[in-house]
């Protein structure tokens, strides 16, 4: 590698139909990545989405989805 220079690559492809519920034609969804969390452990990395006034955590390996709090309420 070239001095003074630095490379991106692509550790994680995430697909959104895997947390994203199919909607009637010509509908969308509207979400944001908040955070992209690195563990210290692959397995322990996640990103936080806010998805229909959720956050959300999506694990990047196991791809599992879990509530993490509810904007709508006012609790943690």
């Amino acid at each position: 590698m070239m001095k003074g220079s630095s490379v991106w690559s692509v550790r994680y492809h995430v697909g959104t139909d895997d947390f994203m519920t199919p909607l009637p034609e010509g509908w969308s969804i509207r979400s944001t990545v908040w955070s992209i969390v690195l563990g210290e452990r692959e397995d322990d990395s996640f990103l936080v989405i806010n998805l229909f006034g959720k956050a959300l955590e999506y694990n990047l390996i196991s791809k599992n989805l879990r509530e993490m709090y509810d904007m709508g309420s006012n609790q943690l």
